[in-house]
Formats: C-alpha cells, structure tokens, sequence
C-alpha cells in the first residue's frame, strides 16, 4: 500500500514539474538545430534492445554529426542512492547527467512513455527531443516520429536515423 502511494505522489509530483518546466520552453528553429548537436542522450527500453540496432543508431549518429558525443540512460541502472524516497532521480543524479554538458538531443527509445524517462527527457533542456509513442506527456517532445509499433525496433530506429540525416543536410 505505501509503494502505491509513493508511486501515486511521484507521478504527481513530476506532473507539476512538467507543468512549470513546460511554462519556461522556448520556441527552437528546426532549421538551424540539427546543425548544433554535439551531444545526445538516448533513453534506452525497458526491454533491451538487439546489439546490432544501437550499433546501427550509433554509426548512424557518427556519420551524421561528426563530433557528436552520446551518452546513454537505462532505466534500470538507476541506484536507490540515485534517487529520492519517491524513486525520482535526485538533484545530485541529474547534476551528474546535465551540469556538466548541455545535451543538445534525445531519443527516447522506450515503447511507452515511461515517466521517469520523460522527466529526465524534460530536465534535460535538450532543443531536440525525439520519442517513437504518442502518449499522455507529448508536450515534453518537440519531434515525433511516426512508426507503427508493429514495425520492428530496429526499422523504427531507421527511420529516425533516415530523419535526422535529413534534417541535418
């Protein structure tokens, strides 16, 4: 009963933080983005992914943005320490993640939107974020890329690497 009710208080309290986060967004120039990413964070699923497709998604990256670094999330690998009593990641994880370097992209790979993911998405202040579902947090993604969830991951992250070459020349 208690994990319920933490669970029910950390979605509310990442709602209101979407709220406020979501007030403060500036409106971006697609046109001009793509030129500017230097580093990206991809949200990897809850359910792992063939070696083989992050492979492709990472050549592809390199190819398209010589000088990109990635870096990846798994949701999974989140440490209790990480976290605060309601399983959010504390200011101290997100510093680590976002003081340092601006991501200027990411692409969130998750099937669903996954809360945390979206948080982490939205904290991120990245001027491109890509997610593959609709869902109840679209606010959070300027750029939707349209698969059936029926395609296999690895043609639905094809699509996003065919995308973002496009955008990018």
């Amino acid at each position: 009963m208690f994990e319920r009710l933490k669970e029910s208080l950390a979605e509310r309290y990442i709602k209101y933080r979407l709220k406020s986060w979501y007030k403060k967004q500036q409106m971006y120039d697609f046109s001009n983005e793509p030129q500017k990413i230097n580093h990206a964070l991809i949200i990897l699923p809850a359910n792992p992914l063939p070696d083989n497709v992050l492979q492709q998604l990472y050549k592809d990256l390199y190819q398209t943005f010589a000088s990109i670094k990635i870096s990846t999330f798994e949701r999974s690998n989140l440490r209790k320490q990480d976290c605060n009593w309601l399983n959010i990641p504390n200011n101290s994880y997100l510093g680590g993640y976002f003081a340092h370097e601006r991501m200027d992209m990411v692409i969130d790979l998750n099937e669903s939107q996954d809360i945390i993911s979206v948080y982490l998405t939205a904290m991120s202040n990245a001027p491109l974020r890509i997610n593959l579902n609709r869902g109840p947090f679209d606010f959070v993604y300027n750029l939707y890329i349209d698969t059936s969830t029926k395609d296999k991951m690895a043609d639905r992250v094809s699509v996003i690497s065919n995308y973002l070459k496009q955008l990018h020349h």
